[in-house]
């Protein structure tokens, strides 16, 4: 039993390095290529072909929080890089960005290095599961306090919006919609704080980008409310960190 323990971890181990160097190869490619060429699913040209640092920005921030996510939390961010690899991918298709004449980097490699995510985060998923070791007992109820914070920040947020967007903002209603939607990464977060701070994290930054365009005063006001909802998923990685260490221990 001992011998099939430990051959388990080490086959557990070469998984896991083999998913993060797929990881990082895409996250690199995706850099360069976002770097020097026009991204297929970005629908906002400003310039030409030339350096892009805002959208290079946008697509790789993102992806480089994914790859952080499946390095410390295999399981979690496994699941995450699934998920943001399948919607970069669907995000292509549904843009045709396949004719796309603004794309000199061909569009099968950005599919490819997004395929590289997918694979590298069923590869994170199936090595977690191997690794994977129990929370100790005594230290599974710790810094109660703490943990209500991180549950309840991120829906501080959401409720002031959905307030200010309704009753005081309602030519701005539809993020109310937004709200709601965040709500449900809110919930995700309570029951698992690593893929809930993750997952807030990302969604902050993708709401935020909707913002860009309104007025300074709904700009301003929206900075602070996901600056609230991100520290919220802040906490929580925080959690996860400290559960990840007493395993590790």
């Amino acid at each position: 039993m001992a011998k099939a323990s430990t051959a388990n971890m080490k086959s557990g181990q070469r998984l896991l390095w083999i998913a993060r160097a797929c990881m990082i190869v895409a996250l690199i490619g995706v850099v360069l290529a976002s770097y020097y060429f026009h991204h297929p699913a970005n629908r906002f040209i400003t310039r030409s072909f030339v350096p892009q640092i805002d959208q290079t920005l946008y697509f790789s921030v993102p992806l480089l929080i994914v790859v952080l996510g499946g390095w410390f939390w295999p399981i979690e961010g496994g699941i995450i890089a699934v998920l943001w690899g399948s919607l970069s991918l669907f995000r292509i298709w549904s843009m045709n960005a396949l004719a796309s004449p603004l794309t000199l980097v061909p569009t099968p490699l950005y599919i490819l290095l997004y395929g590289f995510i997918i694979i590298g985060g069923i590869l994170h998923l199936t090595a977690g599961l191997r690794l994977k070791k129990p929370l100790p007992k005594a230290e599974i109820v710790w810094s109660r306090r703490l943990r209500w914070a991180a549950r309840i920040t991120p829906f501080i947020a959401i409720a002031a919006s959905i307030v200010l967007f309704t009753a005081i903002y309602p030519r701005y209603i539809i993020w109310v919609a937004v709200s709601i939607l965040a709500s449900v990464v809110a919930g995700v977060a309570w029951m698992w704080p690593a893929a809930g701070g993750i997952l807030i994290i990302l969604s902050s930054f993708w709401q935020l980008s909707f913002f860009m365009n309104c007025p300074d005063e709904i700009k301003f006001i929206s900075f602070i409310l996901y600056g609230v909802f991100l520290m919220g998923g802040v906490l929580h990685l925080f959690i996860a960190w400290r559960e990840r260490r007493l395993r590790a221990s």
